[in-house]
């Protein structure tokens, strides 16, 4: 099937609204956030209101129930963007930690809100052999909102306070475009979400992976006896890569500013230049993955994920004149490699143990979700206390010890692929 045809077959109109919020949840947020609140206070409370609209994000299984129990699925969806626009569009006028947080609270309620829904309108309306493919290009809409809320926050990034302002009544029309071919509840065939049937797994944001974290009670349970020792190793290596990633992402405009001495309008272009690479790695990682297999794709991802913090951590400690040019190039190793990280990872979490699909993708999830938090909190603690270099050289440990252990993973894999092909 050609990409055209595959367009036209797989997605829909509401998509593009659904795009606006990943300009803004992937997009403008991560770039005039910590400037605004670093503008008032400082890193560490950058930190904490970023943490907070991840805390926001892990609640998103609630609006599932919801959705589910009430049959509110569009009334959720409509909500989300009120939410999103309301968080964003007041964040800038009351600069204060408690207005601050309970709109990023609401922001990331909205987010997460928007991630669960979306999904459920695939699931539960559309038939079960083309779930992945819509979800696919559900995910690519958000990626492609992204990008294009990356190279606004490059055009307004001399008034923050304007860019958000701006985001927040764009959600107006997006809410308009986004009820465009819209399912109805009535023609919903409800679909019970279980461990071993947890629907489709594709996911570009933390909350579109939350949708499985209704298990975690029974993962919890379980857990002790089931996990598998090469899902240890997996888990391991991926929450020291996602803390090696974020710690970069969450403070992001500050650390170039503070360590590169590059603005908003330069760090928000190179950040949008590599979510715009980002966009056709998916398909791409999904394709090598294939051929070469799960663990060496997630290799090549942490590869480029270790170019970024290490190469940042050189440049930054060792000053040349080429670092205008060398600085961009090496940072957009890093939201490219979200692509094989995000798309493979999710994938192979099933084929490392015995637990369900759904049991193994809720502890995935849980240490996703966690993984950005905690590095939210130590980047603005660390960036506080002894400077933002050490933000880089704490991202490039934890990326080195991630390769090592995804390595040691990868030669038991293969052994143990070899010795079912064998016998």
């Amino acid at each position: 099937m050609t990409f055209w045809n595959s367009l036209k077959r797989y997605s829909q109109i509401w998509y593009i609204g659904f795009s606006a919020q990943g300009g803004i949840s992937l997009g403008l947020a991560p770039i005039f956030l910590p400037i605004i609140v670093a503008k008032y206070k400082g890193p560490s409370e950058a930190g904490i209101v970023v943490a907070m609209f991840y805390f926001a994000q892990m609640l998103s299984p609630f609006f599932g129930w919801l959705s589910d129990k009430k049959n509110w699925h569009r009334g959720v969806y409509i909500s989300s963007y009120i939410l999103v626009g309301l968080g964003v569009g007041i964040f800038p006028l009351f600069p204060n930690m408690l207005t601050w947080l309970l709109m990023v609270f609401l922001l990331g309620l909205g987010v997460g809100a928007s991630n669960t829904v979306s999904e459920m309108f695939i699931v539960e309306f559309q038939p079960k052999p083309e779930w992945d493919s819509r979800v696919s290009w559900l995910q690519m809409f958000f990626g492609v909102g992204q990008a294009g809320g990356l190279f606004l926050a490059f055009l307004l990034s001399k008034d923050a306070a304007t860019a958000l302002y701006l985001a927040g009544l764009l959600m107006i029309p997006s809410l308009i475009i986004g009820l465009f071919q819209l399912p109805h509840t009535s023609k919903r065939k409800k679909f019970k979400r279980t461990p071993e049937n947890p629907g489709p797994t594709g996911a570009r944001s933390i909350a579109s992976l939350l949708k499985h974290l209704p298990h975690f009670k029974n993962i919890v349970q379980r857990f002790p006896q089931k996990l598998h020792s090469l899902l240890t190793l997996y888990l391991t290596a991926w929450i020291l890569v996602m803390l090696g990633n974020w710690l970069i992402y969450n403070l992001y405009p500050l650390l170039m500013a503070n360590v590169f001495h590059l603005n908003a309008t330069k760090s928000s272009l190179y950040f949008a230049i590599g979510s715009v690479i980002a966009v056709p790695a998916c398909p791409i990682s999904g394709w090598l993955a294939e051929k070469k297999g799960e663990v060496t794709v997630i290799i090549i991802g942490i590869i480029m994920s270790l170019v970024a913090a290490l190469g940042m951590m050189i440049l930054a400690i060792f000053p040349i004149p080429a670092d205008k040019f060398l600085v961009p190039i090496t940072f957009m190793f890093l939201p490219v490699a979200w692509s094989p990280l995000i798309i493979v990872g999710t994938a192979i979490v099933t084929k490392l143990s015995d637990l369900s699909q759904g049991e193994a993708l809720g502890i995935f999830t849980a240490a996703t979700a966690m993984s950005s938090l905690i590095a939210a909190l130590a980047a603005g603690f660390i960036a506080d206390s002894i400077g933002y270099l050490y933000v880089l050289i704490l991202s490039a440990i934890v990326t080195i010890l991630s390769l090592i252990f995804m390595s040691v993973l990868g030669k038991r894999f293969h052994a143990q692929e070899k010795e079912k092909t064998d016998s």
